[in-house]
């Protein structure tokens, strides 16, 4: 017992009294947490003078900001759909083919954003199969604060954001208003269509909490947001005038209670509703061209309660359930709804101060896919002072979409349609009946519904900080997907297009290594830098290629050779780079009140599209060129409370407007930060 508690001693470090929630539901010092988990704190999004959650991420190790169907965030080599994006713990609604657009969330609110990577379904459920970011929002503290925060940039980008919070004896408030807009930019002025049309938006976000007693507290929360987007378009030789609108709100209300000094509970209620309408009609003669509309909502109550067992070991159990609905005119009989049962629970031992053993688990029962069993165990071994050892294995899963469930959709130009699972037949038999199919390559009615994909991963990482000025965290990650959904034709239309719909068939790969270096040489200067080598690959295309079955056609057009292709030679996945890079400089000097914050990220080539028809990545022509972008954000304190603030953003001037059409060259801006005293 003398060499264990002169172990426990020599280990007792200066904690940098960070909490985080999202790895484990319970508020835990980052540095006590056996799921890694990484924060962004407001200090961080400030000097890099961020506006939208899009820009406070697109610098972070191991994250990649998609531009597919909107902006969303890559990691760990999985889609934006893989990734759950919460508020305070609560899910954010209204993707579009799966990507949750980033650019809708001001970061005016946000206390500190907690990101954690690889599978969390043991304890959020579905989307969490890739990983966590959940976005953490300022809660009142002061008597009285007013803020006044604004930026201005290239193409009339301009942002506005006031704060005010108070506090009065037990009761606390805060509201938050936002404002965001932009002219848009255009990269082929040679036409008159336009890259991205003029939009503006309003952000509001009122938070109350009043403290019944020191052990019953009730907090409110609510944010609001309405877009418009305007722009022009071409079908052939015609212009489009595009409108597009989206309403975004959600609401919650958290009653907690500390039913005895080891035991607390809690009961949430949540409700969200996301609405898009979209128009575009020909400029020419005002006649409609298409029209669309997508109106999403999700009621969700849950519990929990936290029992300390000891002081060694604690409990978390939760159970809830989750109403959702959505009515669009892409969706089979213009309406569905489906909804969830859940119940999780983990348990916390820390037997010694160097080491935690965390397990949990979550059972979810779907009305449409079913049942989900999602388990995870994870560990921290400190070794030293200086060494820490994080371990995990668990699973996730990502259940079916309304859209891959429910979608009836025909392209009237191409002439293609998409049918969701469910409706499936009784789609294809419409067609029928009406005399549209000409082929059948698949039997409609010996196809199967489709389940929820899951996914078992691996996680092994270290924190290494030997010194105060030298820190290196590194992470090794392996996760193995089964029944990955995907589209494949199944019939052939009478006009030629293709009849497409959603099945099981992928099994996936990805694996690789993260790593973070920190060094501050000298007083006030921090240098960073940030690493990801990711490989994502299909399986069952892997074994085609052993197989010899997959090539491509090499040789005389009319007489071409088949010629299989070597494993080598297979790039993987679509939209995934090999090699993620970011660095970063950071210069304060505190009497002086300056800060110079200079960053840069390189992202390697990535997939684009099959060129030679054989539906994977396998030449050198189907890549998108690798790229780096530089920032530079400089703030000066000229007076109590008041900052003004320079930056550019793309200091090369970027761009590529056929494979980065959403980096519209070098950007300037100038800002202007004031708080009251």
């Amino acid at each position: 017992m003398k060499k264990e508690s002169a172990r426990e001693d020599s280990l007792k470090t200066v904690k940098s009294g960070e909490v985080v929630v999202s790895a484990t539901r319970s508020e835990k010092e980052i540095e006590d947490a056996a799921i890694p988990v990484s924060v962004i704190s407001k200090k961080q999004i400030e000097r890099q003078g961020a506006m939208r959650l899009s820009e406070a991420l697109e610098e972070q190790t191991g994250l990649a900001i998609m531009r597919d169907h909107g902006t969303g965030v890559q990691m760990q080599g999985f889609d934006p759909a893989y990734t759950l994006i919460l508020i305070d713990g609560e899910p954010v609604i209204g993707r579009t083919a799966g990507t949750l657009e980033l650019t809708r969330f001001t970061v005016a609110n946000i206390e500190r954003i907690e990101i954690v990577k690889g599978p969390s379904s043991s304890l959020f459920g579905s989307e969490a199969l890739g990983g966590v970011i959940n976005i953490i929002t300022k809660q009142a503290e002061e008597p009285f604060k007013l803020g006044l925060n604004t930026r201005y940039g290239s193409f009339n980008a301009a942002d506005l954001n006031a704060t005010l919070e108070g506090t009065v004896g037990n009761l606390s408030a805060s509201l938050i208003i936002n404002r965001n807009s932009s002219s848009g930019y255009d990269l082929t002025p040679e036409t008159e269509s336009r890259t991205t049309p003029e939009f503006y938006n309003y952000t509001l976000n009122p938070k109350l909490c009043y403290k019944f007693s020191d052990a019953t507290m009730l907090a409110l929360s609510a944010r609001w947001l309405s877009e418009s987007q305007s722009g022009i378009a071409q079908s052939g030789a015609r212009l489009l005038d595009t409108r597009q609108s989206l309403i975004d709100w959600n609401a919650s209300a958290n009653l907690a209670h500390k039913l005895s000094p080891v035991v607390k509970t809690s009961l949430r209620f949540y409700g969200s509703r996301y609405e898009n309408n979209f128009t575009n009609v020909f400029r020419d003669d005002g006649s409609l061209f298409f029209s669309g509309n997508f109106d999403q909502r999700m009621l969700k109550i849950e519990s929990q309660t936290d029992w300390a067992m000891s002081p060694s070991n604690s409990l978390a159990i939760g159970v809830g359930y989750i109403d959702e609905g959505v009515r669009a005119d892409r969706i089979a009989d213009g309406a569905r709804a489906m909804n969830t049962a859940y119940l999780y629970a983990q348990d916390e031992f820390i037997p010694f101060s160097w080491l935690n053993l965390t397990a949990s688990f979550r059972f979810d029962r779907n009305s449409d896919f079913g049942s989900q069993l999602s388990p995870r165990i994870a560990t921290l071994y400190k070794a030293t002072d200086w060494l820490s050892i994080r371990a995990s294995v668990g699973s996730g899963f990502r259940a079916p979409s309304f859209q891959q469930l429910y979608l009836d959709f025909t392209n009237a130009q191409a002439g293609y349609s998409v049918f969701g699972s469910r409706n499936l037949r009784e789609s294809f038999r419409r067609l029928q009946e009406q005399g549209l199919i000409r082929g059948v390559l698949l039997d409609p009615n010996q196809l199967e519904s489709i389940r929820a994909e899951s996914s078992v991963a691996f996680n092994v990482g270290a924190d290494i900080s030997p010194a105060k000025i030298f820190s290196l965290k590194i992470n090794f990650f392996r996760n193995n997907v089964r029944d990955l959904i995907d589209t494949q034709p199944i019939a052939v239309k009478s006009n030629g297009g293709n009849i497409f719909t959603y099945f099981n068939l992928n099994r996936v790969f990805t694996e690789g290594v993260e790593t973070e270096l920190t060094l501050k040489p000298l007083s006030g200067l921090t240098l960073s830098a940030g690493y990801q080598f990711v490989n994502a690959k299909d399986e069952s295309v892997l074994e085609k290629i052993r197989a010899r079955k997959i090539g491509r056609a090499e040789g005389d057009v009319l007489n071409p050779v088949f010629v299989p292709i070597a494993e080598a030679e297979y790039g993987g996945l679509f939209g995934r780079s090999q090699h993620l890079l970011n660095v970063k400089a950071l210069y304060e000097n505190e009497q002086l009140g300056f800060t110079a914050f200079l960053r840069g990220v390189y992202r390697s080539r990535y997939g684009f599209a099959d060129l030679n028809g054989n539906l994977i990545l396998d030449s050198d022509n189907e890549y998108a060129p690798g790229y780096a972008i530089w920032d530079i954000t400089i703030t000066q304190k000229l007076w109590a409370g008041f900052s003004a603030q320079v930056g550019i953003d793309n200091i090369f001037n970027q761009t590529d407007r056929f494979y980065t059409p959403f980096l519209p060259g070098r950007i300037w801006f100038v800002g202007a930060r004031w708080e009251s005293l």
